[in-house]
């Protein structure tokens, strides 16, 4: 493809194994101005940081599909965070499936896209859904604590995030379709009690993902300088989460 086509922006789609060397194999390609990769970067941080290092010596635009950062819907939760209409981030809860590595670093990813750096990663004395899939946890920034949760894929999959702040709550649910609002309000039912209300859904929060991703990826061609929603650096920070897990484990 890459001899017969010349294409200027190539979408790896491949196993999570082949990320890195077909990345480096189109690079190789004279024509090749963006890449759109698939998740996880590479599976180690190493391969990660090369890959990176490679693409900006070539002058080509990587872009890592975590695909809930280029949805309207998440980048306006996430403003919505920003601007404190949660209030003070009190604690984060969430499940995942399908490897740390792999369906795992979406979580880390979009745990980073709304609320900063996260730290002290560290495993989970939990059952673990298999070996390469521990429940962990972190810390926000703020001293907020995070749980991330295994579980087990022969029964469903899962993906969500439940997000409590002080005047708030949010869940992420359905793998992020959809998300519902909750508000604090007095209690009708106790005198001088708080209670979160239910104050809305949004549906349809990851409709047209691929193409929001494709399109920030061509205003970063049609913009020189102009980073991609989901940089390498993005990527990378993730996956070193993730490693930084596994290596306890190991």
């Amino acid at each position: 493809m890459l001899r017969a086509v010349n294409p200027e922006i190539v979408s790896i789609c491949t196993p999570d194994a082949l990320h890195a060397s077909t990345i480096m194999a189109v690079l190789e390609c004279p024509a090749t101005r963006a890449i759109l990769a698939e998740k996880p970067l590479a599976l180690t941080v190493q391969e990660a940081e090369h890959i990176s290092k490679a693409c900006a010596e070539r002058g080509v635009v990587l872009s890592v599909n975590y695909s809930r950062r280029f949805c309207p819907a998440f980048r306006q939760l996430r403003s919505e965070i920003q601007q404190g209409e949660l209030g003070m981030i009190q604690q984060i809860h969430g499940f995942y499936c399908k490897g740390l590595i792999h369906n795992g670093t979406h979580w880390l990813d979009l745990l980073r896209y709304l609320f900063g750096e996260a730290t002290c990663a560290a495993p989970l004395p939990f059952h673990a859904a298999d070996a390469d899939t521990p429940s962990l946890s972190l810390t926000l920034s703020n001293g907020a604590g995070v749980v991330l949760q295994a579980v087990r894929t022969d029964s469903f999959t899962l993906f969500e995030m439940d997000i409590l702040g002080e005047k708030g709550r949010v869940q992420i649910l359905d793998s992020g379709h959809r998300m519902e609002y909750h508000t604090v309000k007095a209690s009708a039912h106790y005198a001088g009690y708080q209670n979160l209300m239910p104050a809305g859904t949004r549906d349809h929060c990851l409709q047209d993902a691929i193409v929001h991703a494709v399109d920030n990826l061509i205003n970063c061609l049609d913009k020189p300088g102009t980073k991609p929603l989901c940089t390498p650096q993005d990527a990378l920070a993730s996956l070193s989460l993730a490693t930084q897990v596994m290596e306890v484990l190991r």
